[in-house]
């Protein structure tokens, strides 16, 4: 943080909520995958004259890309990874200042049907005389469609006019404060994103105000970090099984390098002896598997049980259950799991 810019702005940003000052918003998970939330903060002078801002906010996530699965370099076994960049998602952002509307100067710049440089009325007038017919073609006409019902009609040229009647910046008085809300929702195309990435992700988003730029000028910013999606829908355990891979279920390379076996089981008649619980994949068709002999001696205990934690866990539970009767015949707490890091001097997963 550079303190001495810190200390030398004359205006500040604060948000509701946080009494220690932190400009920030941290929304948590969305399991509902709304996509929209409002915020409040609130923009303050304290040093000099009043001063106009305009307004704007970025809406991202982390960026993914495909590539191979593992080694074989098999057109057929990919997978998605995730990337060191980032990706900008579409989001319908509104404003208010004070109790009423802003209009982002970007979003009205989209708005110059006519070509001229500049949104007035004449582009309303521009847009209904495409719709009429008057006009064979105006610029900017993938953003004719105000009211988002897939056609560009007379009503949106209405719409259009009554925008028009926004502010498009915000002046906030010498020493004085004006309460700004946000509302941001994602478009349905970055909704279709996110659930095709990874059924969620995070998101982050930056809102800002800038003034004219010149000596002192800084533009307060106000990050927001949330996730799309419940935060235990992410898988806690490592890819694959030792079972699925023997059986060629699954091809993708397991973090930690060797699949982990998950039962493993010794046969009454052969207590010296421990399974891989499942049965065999690769034996003859007669082989059944994860069927036990009933008349064992000694019954069919398992021997072990072991899974390889991607997640830490702050409690951990492990119960046999009668899957007709729903009974927990056999219960263990195994309290706090630790889940695997990448450890950067050993080059590896551990």
């Amino acid at each position: 943080m550079n303190t001495a810019a810190a200390t030398s702005a004359d205006t500040y940003v604060l948000v509701d909520g946080q009494p220690d000052g932190k400009v920030k918003a941290e929304l948590g998970e969305d399991p509902e995958r709304r996509a929209s939330t409002s915020l409040p903060s609130r923009s303050t002078i304290w040093k000099t004259g009043q001063k106009t801002f305009s307004l704007s906010a970025d809406v991202f996530t982390q960026d993914h890309f495909v590539s191979y699965a593992n080694g074989n370099q098999d057109e057929t076994q990919l997978a998605q990874y995730m990337d060191l960049t980032t990706t900008a998602l579409d989001a319908d952002v509104s404003w208010t200042a004070g109790g009423k509307t802003i209009l982002p100067e970007e979003e009205l710049a989209a708005c110059d049907f006519n070509g001229d440089g500049k949104t007035n009325g004449d582009d309303a007038q521009a847009l209904l005389d495409y719709v009429t017919g008057k006009r064979s073609s105006i610029q900017n006409l993938q953003h004719g469609d105000l009211d988002g019902n897939g056609k560009v009609e007379t009503y949106d040229a209405h719409l259009l006019l009554q925008k028009l009647r926004n502010d498009t910046t915000v002046s906030v008085p010498a020493g004085g404060s004006v309460e700004i809300q946000v509302s941001v929702r994602l478009t349905q195309k970055a909704r279709e994103f996110l659930t095709d990435y990874v059924g969620g992700a995070c998101l982050c988003e930056r809102q800002g105000s800038g003034g004219r730029r010149g000596r002192g000028w800084r533009q307060p910013l106000h990050p927001v970090l949330a996730y799309y999606g419940s935060w235990t829908d992410a898988p806690m355990f490592d890819v694959g099984s030792y079972m699925e891979y023997s059986g060629n279920a699954e091809y993708r390379t397991p973090y930690l390098g060797n699949p982990m076996p998950i039962f493993g089981i010794t046969y009454g008649d052969t207590p010296g002896s421990a399974y891989y619980f499942g049965g065999n994949p690769v034996l003859d068709e007669f082989y059944k598997p994860g069927v036990m002999p009933s008349t064992a001696p000694r019954g069919t205990p398992s021997a072990w049980v072991g899974f390889a934690a991607i997640r830490n866990a702050a409690a951990s539970r492990f119960c046999v259950t009668n899957l007709e009767t729903g009974k927990i015949l056999q219960e263990a707490q195994m309290g706090a799991v630790d889940g695997a890091f990448y450890y950067v001097n050993g080059g590896k997963m551990v």
